[in-house]
């Protein structure tokens, strides 16, 4: 499997009804975790950590052309933030107080973690 069709399964399951720049910072989510040294240095390694991401993202799905779209921007130009690592719904208070917000979009906030 390529790592588009494993980015896009991720965006699709965690956010397929967001609009383009929130499905990008998710996307952004992952990129950064597979460039730190606290994370699997692969995408895949990455979406499957237990606790991480929905599960149906490691399973089958159709994804919008957004979704595609989206993982397609990220993996070709970078993430959009560099220093997120973790996003939650909104309506969800951060699990740990090392949390930084970065970012609040319309349907989740992201947040950076301070070691």
């Amino acid at each position: 499997m390529c790592i588009l069709y494993f980015l896009t399964a991720l965006i699709f399951c965690e956010c397929r009804n967001c609009d383009e720049e929130e499905k990008r910072m998710v996307g952004s989510v992952v990129i950064n975790r597979i460039r730190s040294e606290n994370y699997p240095n692969n995408i895949y390694g990455v979406i499957s950590q237990p606790g991480e991401f929905d599960k149906p993202c490691q399973g089958n799905f159709v994804a919008d052309p957004s979704c595609i779209s989206a993982a397609a921007y990220v993996l070709m130009h970078g993430p959009i933030n560099d220093c997120v690592l973790f996003f939650q719904l909104k309506h969800i208070k951060p699990w740990s107080k090392k949390m930084r917000l970065v970012s609040s979009m319309k349907h989740h906030n992201f947040y950076a973690y301070d070691y």
